[in-house]
């Protein structure tokens, strides 16, 4: 799915298979094997958040995440606010995990109006991932927000760190990463995050 923040324009498409999308695959992919369907290291999910000189922000998911679907159903990245939301006001988010979990909370769209409401983008990630540990403790996810002011953030639950990637005209790319929520510290002060 991608989302652009000027129109509020949405589009997506979904189960698309034998799509020839290079001419050549082995010209532009190099040799290498196909990872098994539905293993642990077949995820492919590829989040994207933009912003230009002209603080125009716009998201975009593309997923597999065949280890983590639940047969029959959607799943988050085509949903709007379920695995990303953009808005030309104030923010972008991104969102990964079990996505037939984090999809009933819009984490993407709550973390965009935690910020629209002035929290910070760290704030707002955590607080994201919070309102979906409280109810689902051992869901796997993780959420990227980038504000208008080129201020970005991470938050996940379940894994030990979640990995994310910045680049930027001036700068070569960056991987950087946040530790994973801790439960507890989350339960007692989910009042807080409100």
């Amino acid at each position: 799915m991608s989302m652009d923040e000027v129109t509020m324009n949405v589009g997506a498409v979904g189960e698309l298979q034998n799509m020839n999308v290079v001419l050549n695959p082995k010209s532009h992919c190099g040799d290498d094997k196909n990872v098994p369907k539905g293993s642990k290291e077949s995820n492919d999910t590829i989040d994207t958040i933009v912003i230009d000189t002209q603080g125009r922000l716009a998201a975009g998911t593309s997923t597999n995440g065949v280890n983590r679907k639940i047969p029959g159903h959607a799943r988050n990245s085509p949903v709007v606010g379920g695995g990303e939301y953009a808005n030309q006001d104030v923010s972008a988010a991104i969102c990964t995990g079990d996505e037939d979990i984090m999809m009933r909370f819009l984490p993407s769209f709550l973390a965009m109006e935690k910020i629209r409401r002035g929290v910070h983008p760290s704030r707002a990630t955590s607080n994201a991932i919070l309102r979906i540990t409280y109810h689902y403790p051992n869901f796997f996810g993780g959420i990227v927000t980038l504000n208008k002011l080129g201020e970005y953030e991470a938050a996940c639950n379940e894994e030990d760190i979640f990995p994310y990637t910045i680049v930027s005209p001036t700068l070569s790319p960056r991987v950087l990463s946040v530790p994973c929520s801790n439960l507890q510290y989350y339960k007692n002060t989910y009042q807080i995050f409100q």
